[in-house]
């Protein structure tokens, strides 16, 4: 992003047609009208490739098998919402 941004500004990367659709999709309200502008945003992006990743983290749980509902996320945050524990 030109403007700055997590990820996209740490390659120095700057499109203004990325940019408009970002802003657009940050705007909208409705659902369909969000997904289409960044699609349109990651069509882009996808072709320019700005940086390309050489590693990912693998992140490990360990747990009870008696803990039902468990879901990994590839943040790494453990959302404990709906966990339980069978007998």
């Amino acid at each position: 992003m030109c403007q700055g941004g997590a990820n996209l500004s740490t390659a120095k990367y700057c499109n203004q047609d990325v940019d408009k659709y970002l802003a657009t999709a940050k705007s909208a309200a409705a659902f369909d009208d969000r997904y289409k502008a960044y699609a349109e945003a990651a069509k882009i992006y996808l072709t320019d490739r700005p940086i390309i990743v050489m590693f990912h983290q693998i992140w490990v749980f360990a747990a009870t098998k008696r803990l039902q509902g468990f879901t990994p996320y590839v943040d790494s945050l453990i959302r404990p919402a709906g966990l339980t524990l069978s007998p």
